[in-house]
């Protein structure tokens, strides 16, 4: 199941712990997520699997890395640091 394969990969649980906490979003876990191409249901499961989040914070990260994914491959960037719009930045 892709969940448990990329849970289990300590790498990608690195990647996206550090997401989680707080630092600069990374390119890296929109890859992972982008090869896999998950579901909704399953970024939720590894989201609220890798950061102890509660169900409420994880459905919105997974929306969220969901959109971005989207957005990337229609040449698209999120920017986290951005105080206002525009957000998105293009790559």
């Amino acid at each position: 199941m892709k969940v448990l394969l990329l849970s289990q990969n300590k790498e990608n649980i690195n990647i996206i712990s550090k997401i989680f906490k707080g630092s600069e979003f990374m390119l890296e876990v929109l890859q992972i997520f982008d090869r896999l191409d998950s579901s909704l249901e399953n970024i939720k499961l590894i989201i609220l699997d890798i950061c102890n989040m509660d169900i409420e914070k994880a459905s919105y990260y997974a929306d969220f890395l969901k959109k971005s994914v989207i957005w990337r491959r229609q040449g698209f960037y999120y920017n986290l640091l951005a105080k206002k719009p525009p957000y998105l930045f293009r790559g």
